[in-house]
């Protein structure tokens, strides 16, 4: 046992040696197209690895242990500036590569949904018989790119590609009620299109709700249709129930919340405000109020740089765009926001609180607001692992999937309290 993890262990090193001896040869060629596919190689390289070596793992232990559903066999303490974190591994999920969410079938456990499992997924939802002119894609960071429940029907953004050996695009499914209820118009046919940047967040809306639509690729002639308002792509988008039901209207319709966003990949009403985090070029990312009918600016504002090092210049005036509230400079890649667990939401009272999860920043960020919308504090605490979705747990209690290690439950500990007054 021991002797065969070692090989597979070197077999994993060789892998990575192997895959930056290519990522230095294809960053050293000249052409933009030649450096963005080895920025992708590389980024889906890592998580790959890293996938292998923890399912490899399992299988020789016996597969993922099946105990108790909130049973931890690995704890991770970190240390705050006012209270302690904890993250209790639960072995119960077994592996993560790439979490697309989580949804609750009324078992002991939310059931975790894998992006990349889309054709399992897809097979069980019988939805090939209902959706016949197109199939998921895993291409290029695709798959299930989000899954939740609302109202009682389990609702998935998934990445197609049409048939036979067409366009792709994105498309919204009612799992539940097996409808397709919007399908996203087809992407132009570009080199670089990458569904990691397809967006996915969502919230509750009076009547609806919003959901966010990337801008896959770079490519100006997908990037600018963040700016093209008979366009879904790089906005937030509303939703109306009877749509999301399968009830109508046509799956074509979209309603335009905010425009001009890159990768908006969580969503969270806080106090009243609807705040986004998005995923810069190289830096940028960041945190917005999202307000109906503005326009965030990208791809023509940004404070971040393109994949090749250039400025990112700003085109018109940048005055008839939102600023962001934060900017993360370097990126930290943010991939999910949600309000704090009510024991940090009274520490830090009246500001409101959120937490947000970072995947190459591989940490957990506590934000506070002011009534302003001003980000007064960004407390960062590096976990050393990539934070892709956050979960409710039973009992009120707070998860979170990573890239490769799991799942988590989040516990706060020794907060800080005021004193009785």
């Amino acid at each position: 046992m021991k002797r065969l993890s070692s090989l597979r262990r070197r077999a994993l090193i060789g892998v990575l040696l192997l895959g930056g001896a290519l990522a230095g040869f294809l960053m050293g060629l000249r052409s933009a197209t030649q450096k963005d596919f080895a920025y992708y190689g590389i980024k889906e390289l890592k998580i790959a690895a890293v996938h292998q070596w923890v399912t490899l793992r399992e299988k020789l232990s016996g597969g993922a242990p099946q105990g108790q559903a909130l049973q931890s066999d690995e704890i991770k303490v970190f240390t705050a500036n006012d209270f302690s974190l904890e993250l209790l591994h639960l072995p119960a999920y077994g592996s993560t590569e790439k979490t697309a969410g989580f949804i609750d079938e009324g078992g002991a456990l939310p059931v975790k949904i894998e992006q990349n499992d889309v054709d399992v997924h897809w097979a069980h939802w019988q939805l090939g018989s209902v959706i016949t002119d197109a199939k998921p894609s895993t291409f290029r960071g695709g798959g299930i790119k989000q899954v939740f429940r609302y109202q009682g029907q389990t609702l998935a953004l998934v990445s197609m590609q049409a048939l036979p050996e067409g366009c792709r695009f994105a498309s919204l499914v009612n799992v539940t009620a097996r409808r397709e209820v919007f399908r996203a118009p087809c992407l132009p046919p570009v080199d670089e299109i990458d569904f990691s940047a397809i967006g996915g967040g969502w919230v509750a809306d009076e009547g609806g709700i919003l959901m966010s639509l990337g801008t896959p690729s770079d490519d100006l002639r997908i990037a600018g249709l963040a700016q093209d308002p008979a366009s879904p792509y790089g906005k937030v988008l509303f939703f109306p129930d009877a749509q999301l039901r399968g009830e109508g209207p046509a799956r074509e319709t979209f309603v335009v919340h905010s425009s001009g966003h890159r990768n908006p990949q969580g969503l969270v009403r806080v106090g009243g405000a609807l705040y986004a985090t998005d995923h810069g070029p190289k830096g940028g990312d960041e945190i917005n109020l999202l307000q109906r009918g503005h326009n965030y600016g990208w791809p023509l504002y940004s404070l971040g740089s393109t994949y090749q090092g250039q400025p990112h210049e700003p085109m018109g005036d940048p005055a008839r765009f939102d600023e962001p509230l934060f900017s993360f400079i370097p990126a930290v890649a943010p991939s999910d926001i949600l309000a704090c667990p009510s024991t940090l939401a009274e520490r830090y009272a009246p500001l409101q609180c959120v937490l947000i999860t970072s995947l190459r920043g591989m940490s957990l960020f506590v934000g506070l607001i002011d009534d302003q919308h001003r980000v007064v504090s960004l407390e960062r605490l590096s976990v050393d692992m990539r934070l892709r979705e956050l979960l409710a747990l039973p009992g009120e209690r707070l998860g979170v999937s990573t890239d490769g290690y799991g799942v988590f439950e989040i516990k706060l500990a020794d907060v800080a309290r005021r004193p009785a007054s």
